[in-house]
C-alpha cells in the first residue's frame, strides 16, 4: 500500500475513533515509521511488521507507539497438527490490524485454549471466517486455494504470492463456515512461517500443500 493511501487509512481510523481529523500526511507518516524503526534497531527494508497505535493528544497531534514483529520465513517453520475451534465474533475495521482487533483475537484464542483446542478460527456474523487467530486463512481443495478476504497485511499478500509460485490457483473471497467440509486443507501464514490446521470441527486434515507453499514464502 502506498504511503499516501496508508495516511488516508490512518486519518479515517483516527476520525472514527476520536471524532477528530488528524490531517496526517504521507511525509509525516514515513518519518514516524523510520524513527520508530531506528528506535527499535530495525534495518530499513528488513522483514518487519509495524503496528501503529494512535494515541490522541492535546491539539489533535498523533503519538505513535510501535509493536514490531520480525518475519522469520527463512527458517521455514511449519507448525502442524493444530486443533482449531471456530469462534464467532465480529470486528470493527476488520480490514485493518487495530489494537481492538488484536485484543479480540487474543480473547478468542484464550477461549479456544480453555476449551481444549490449540487455536481459534474467527467467524463473523455473516458466517465468513477471519483467519486462524490474527493470521490470514487459506483454504485449499486440490490445487485451488481460496484466501479469506479479511485484512490485507504482508503475511496475506506474501502467502498469495507463494501459492502462485507453487503453481496453485488462487482465489480471493469469503470462506464461509458451512463450506469447511468441502476443503481438503486449511492453513494460515504467520510471521514464523505456515501453520496447518490438523483438525477442525472433528475433521482431520492433511498439510501437503502448506509444506509446498512454505518453500516459496521466503523467496
Amino acid at each position: 500500500m502506498a504511503m499516501e493511501q496508508t495516511a488516508e487509512v490512518v486519518n479515517a481510523a483516527y476520525e472514527a475513533l476520536y471524532s477528530h481529523y488528524a490531517g496526517l500526511t504521507a511525509e509525516v507518516l514515513e518519518r514516524e515509521i523510520v524513527e520508530l524503526m531506528d528506535a527499535n534497531d530495525y534495518p530499513h527494508g528488513g522483514g518487519a511488521v509495524v503496528v501503529l497505535y494512535l494515541i490522541p493528544q492535546a491539539g489533535g497531534a498523533i503519538r505513535m507507539l510501535s509493536c514490531e514483529r520480525q518475519l522469520a520465513w527463512d527458517r521455514h517453520a511449519h507448525t502442524t497438527g493444530v486443533r482449531a475451534l471456530v469462534v464467532p465474533y465480529d470486528l470493527s475495521f476488520a480490514a485493518y490490524r487495530t489494537a481492538a482487533a488484536l485484543a479480540a483475537h487474543g480473547c478468542a484464542q484464550a477461549y479456544a485454549r480453555r476449551s481444549g483446542y490449540d487455536a481459534a478460527v474467527g467467524q463473523g456474523a455473516s458466517g465468513a471466517l477471519w483467519g486462524v487467530g490474527d493470521a490470514p486463512l487459506f483454504a485449499a481443495t486440490g490445487e485451488r486455494v481460496v484466501v479469506a478476504t479479511a485484512g490485507d497485511g504482508v503475511e496475506r499478500r506474501s502467502g498469495i504470492a507463494a501459492c502462485r509460485k507453487a503453481g496453485l490457483e488462487v482465489y480471493e473471497g469469503a470462506v464461509m463456515g458451512e463450506e469447511l467440509g468441502g476443503f481438503d486443507e486449511i492453513f494460515a501464514i504467520t510471521p514464523q512461517g505456515v501453520t496447518s490446521v490438523g483438525e477442525i470441527d472433528g475433521r482431520v486434515l492433511p498439510h501437503s500443500l502448506a509444506r509446498m507453499v512454505l518453500k516459496y514464502l521466503a523467496d
